[in-house]
């Protein structure tokens, strides 16, 4: 057996291996003429950059959150960078309880607050956009209801349906399911009416749990005492997860009629799809795999390379009684948003580019951009891009962004003035973990 390399503590065999598959690759690939090079781009144009940042401090008996996000309206304008407009959700606190699924639950508020600040801007400049941009991954957007809810819900269904027995286990489920999707997304037609970022926020915020402790109240009436906390978590996640997917949605819709393309942008990805025409590199991500093959000014069209897959609406809903016991479905979005969101936008691209020597993963909703027309939003893209990363999105980055000692201090803020004014059991609540106080 050969000794590993010293520094790295990787097997050279291994490293080989890679190389060899590396090498095979770049040849496949630039034998098949499926690198393409970004061309020269010379007009004007603009778009919305968008990022959202979230912190939380973990307490006592709940958590306390943080959000922010930032829209900016940017391009070229006569050869020259130009600033436009500016969005900005100030930062704000959500204290989230109860303590259980934090930062999914987190997560997804801050997508949703991210989307909202985006909105505002497209309402407003949609006939001046030509872009939207957001950072992170369109793919890992859509997927991720099913993936936030589906232990919660599965844990609610079989808990249910064992206290009861199947058939009315079942049926139960089915009506809290019509239930849910029927007033959930009448709340949020209702907060989504207007076009002010704030408004929309503002009255999320105000009627987050007012929601949930309304869908409890009533759908009570299905479950017992020993399955009513599982609804709860089951409750609170689709409620969080929905919010952000009409958000989601309320872009893509105005992108759809304003055909505008609509991208997001990952600095950083573990995607691994490559690896599944060339093993011997399962150590590696595309992202890196790719990054060792271009060259400044290149890109590739993954779908050109390999099919993609097409994300199905019914995976994300619950139809029928056996739906429920399946272990591929979960309801995790209402079946009307769920439809027009996967039905519509399920089918995507992804492309890697290659800016001043930066690597970049791309994705993308096929319905808003098309492979042919994608090196034109490159060429747009490498124009507002002197360090390999659209400067409008860092500049919507460290405009939002959050020092993660923000919310401890926003927590202990809250905590110490509580006894004047809140209950006994909000201070309960807020006051610092069991181990800070013991230990």
């Amino acid at each position: 057996m050969q000794k590993n390399n010293a520094l790295l503590n990787i097997p050279r065999v291994i490293i080989e291996k890679s190389h060899e598959a590396l090498r095979k690759l770049n040849s496949d690939i630039r034998n098949s003429d499926l690198i393409h090079n970004i061309s020269p781009y010379t007009g004007d144009f603009l778009g919305i950059f968008t990022d959202g940042s979230s912190i939380y401090s973990e307490r006592r008996g709940c958590a306390v959150a943080v959000f922010s996000a930032n829209s900016i309206v940017s391009g070229i304008r006569r050869k020259s960078r130009v600033l436009e407009h500016v969005f900005d959700v100030k930062p704000f606190y959500l204290i989230i309880i109860p303590k259980i699924n934090v930062p999914m639950r987190v997560h997804a508020i801050m997508h949703g607050i991210e989307y909202v600040s985006a909105l505002a801007g497209l309402r407003k400049h949609s006939d001046e956009i030509e872009l939207v941009s957001f950072d992170g991954s369109f793919i890992k957007a859509i997927r991720e209801p099913f993936n936030a809810v589906l232990n919660p819900f599965k844990e609610f269904a079989f808990s249910h349906i064992n206290n009861v027995g199947k058939e009315e286990g079942l049926k139960d489920i089915i009506a809290i399911i019509r239930a849910l999707d029927k007033e959930v997304t009448s709340w949020l037609k209702e907060i989504f009416n207007s076009n002010d970022a704030k408004a929309i926020i503002k009255s999320f915020r105000d009627e987050y749990y007012l929601i949930i402790d309304h869908l409890f109240d009533d759908l009570m009436q299905y479950v017992t005492e020993d399955d009513m906390f599982m609804l709860q978590n089951y409750l609170m996640l689709f409620v969080e997860q929905n919010f952000y997917i009409f958000a989601l949605l309320e872009i893509l819709r105005v992108c759809e009629e304003k055909r505008i393309p609509g991208i997001w942008i990952s600095k950083d990805s573990e995607a691994r799809v490559l690896v599944r025409r060339y093993p011997e590199l399962k150590y590696s991500s595309d992202l890196t795999i790719l990054d060792s093959i271009l060259k400044d000014g290149e890109f590739i069209v993954l779908s050109e390379f390999l099919p993609l897959q097409t994300l199905n609406y019914e995976n994300f809903v619950v139809k029928s009684k056996g739906d429920i016991i399946s272990p591929a479905k979960v309801h995790a979005i209402a079946n009307n948003l769920a439809i027009e969101l996967y039905e519509k936008f399920g089918s995507y691209n992804v492309v890697y580019v290659k800016m001043k020597n930066f690597t970049l993963r791309i994705t993308f909703p096929e319905k808003l951009l098309s492979a042919s027309d994608v090196n034109n939003i490159l060429a747009m893209l490498n124009k507002i891009s002197p360090k390999g990363y659209p400067e409008p999105l860092m500049i919507a980055h460290y405009r939002c962004i959050l020092r993660e000692k923000l919310a401890d201090r926003i927590a202990e803020s809250l905590y110490r003035n509580c006894d004047e004014n809140m209950s006994s059991i909000i201070c309960s609540l807020l006051s610092k973990l069991g181990r800070e106080i013991i230990l």
